[in-house]
């Protein structure tokens, strides 16, 4: 759902740099709680609990390169 209205607002020409941090501290914050809660209820399989941490932390990864990956400003035209 969050990533449709990302799209939808940079299909409109919305400023993408904050959309993507938006989308990305939510991203962050979704797995902070949901990953804790995952690793540390016990009703939860090995495998379950494996393939969620792994999700968290590609998650993580991806939202620390998009917000420290290169940006480049547009050209000014004169």
């Amino acid at each position: 759902m969050l990533a449709s209205t990302f799209l939808f607002q940079l299909a409109r020409g919305a400023s993408s740099w904050r959309l993507l941090q938006a989308l990305g501290v939510w991203s962050v914050g979704f797995w902070v709680i949901r990953g804790g809660d995952i690793l540390l209820d016990s009703q939860w399989s090995l495998g379950f609990k494996t393939v969620h941490t792994l999700l968290m932390f590609g998650t993580f990864i991806l939202v620390a390169l998009s917000m420290t990956g290169r940006r480049t400003s547009s050209p000014t035209r004169g």
